[in-house]
């Protein structure tokens, strides 16, 4: 497993990216094919794609509870 994660913050993302957890999440729920993007844009590896997706798998209620207290976030200071 790679190292690509960093969740010591409030919102876990990609090391030396500027892409968190929440836009992959994203990406992935509405881009026919991620990986791609991941590849091409994020410049990530087959095998940091795996450990993400493993990481999502493993954690997606608590991802998907920070993406609620984000959207929550958002509609009360708009």
């Amino acid at each position: 497993m790679t190292d690509i994660i960093d969740d010591s913050g409030q919102i876990p993302k990609l090391k030396n990216r500027r892409v968190n957890i929440l836009d992959v999440m994203a990406t992935m729920r509405i881009n026919l094919n991620p990986e791609r993007q991941f590849k091409w844009a994020w410049d990530l590896s087959d095998e940091e794609i795996k450990d993400i997706t493993q990481y999502i798998h493993e954690n997606r209620d608590e991802i998907e509870e920070l993406e609620s207290e984000v959207a929550e976030e958002r509609e009360f200071t708009t």
